[in-house]
């Protein structure tokens, strides 16, 4: 439940004086300002006080600003009740209000179909309506059965461009069988390469090998030759 914030009254202001304060701002469009000074309230406490008196005008109207009667409290003294109701409508004000209309009846709401439908003219004297005649197609055109169109070749660079079929995937599609040739292929030849380059490195390394033995024995002979010479 919603509890309802009853501002308090300070000390030294009565009902009355309040009332009238409120009912100066409301009615004669007085300053919060000055209506506070003059009367000695706080500013805050009859921002509240006008405040709350709104609320409670537009609660009892539905909205509908009221005149405001002063000086009427809650026991109909101008002192009585913890909040003034000076300004909600007296019950003058309450029977003078414009009574709704009464609900209308059934058949006030609903007329007869018959009202409703128009008059049908005789056969005599009505045209006649040629019917509406309509035709469905089931022939089919070029056009609908014709597939899009193949994608076209990717333009190929000078520097060999993408390779065709290299990102593919090995499935169990018609195409496995050529794919995993292709790529036995494309792996033994990268082998032979690779047996090749290395076949050069070691008879490049042989060879290497070769020369220094023998240019260490033709230095061992001619050291040989000059120590016979001595000798």
């Amino acid at each position: 439940m919603v509890r309802k914030r009853v501002p308090k009254r300070p000390k030294g202001v009565s009902d009355e004086a309040m009332n009238i304060a409120v009912s100066k701002v409301l009615m004669d469009k007085a300053s919060i300002r000055s209506t506070a000074t003059a009367f000695g309230i706080p500013k805050s406490t009859l921002i509240d006080n006008v405040r709350r008196a709104k609320e409670l005008r537009e609660q009892e109207q539905g909205g509908i600003p009221v005149p405001i009667q002063a000086g009427v409290s809650n026991s109909g003294t101008s002192s009585g009740g913890t909040f003034n109701s000076a300004f909600l409508p007296t019950r003058k004000e309450r029977l003078d209000r414009p009574k709704a209309e009464p609900c209308p009846s059934a058949t006030e709401r609903n007329p007869p179909v018959s009202d409703l439908l128009d008059p049908c003219p005789s056969p005599s004297t009505a045209p006649a309506t040629p019917a509406a005649e309509i035709r469905y197609s089931n022939a089919l055109t070029p056009e609908d059965v014709r597939p899009y169109p193949k994608a076209l070749l990717r333009k190929q660079s000078n520097r060999g461009g993408r390779k065709k079929g290299a990102s593919r995937v090995l499935t169990d599609t018609p195409e496995k069988d050529k794919i995993e040739a292709a790529m036995m292929a494309k792996k033994a030849k990268q082998d032979e390469k690779d047996a090749k380059a290395k076949a050069r490195l070691l008879k490049k390394k042989y060879e290497e090998a070769n020369k220094s033995n023998e240019k260490q024995g033709s230095e061992e002979e001619a050291a040989n030759v000059f120590v016979r010479s001595v000798d």
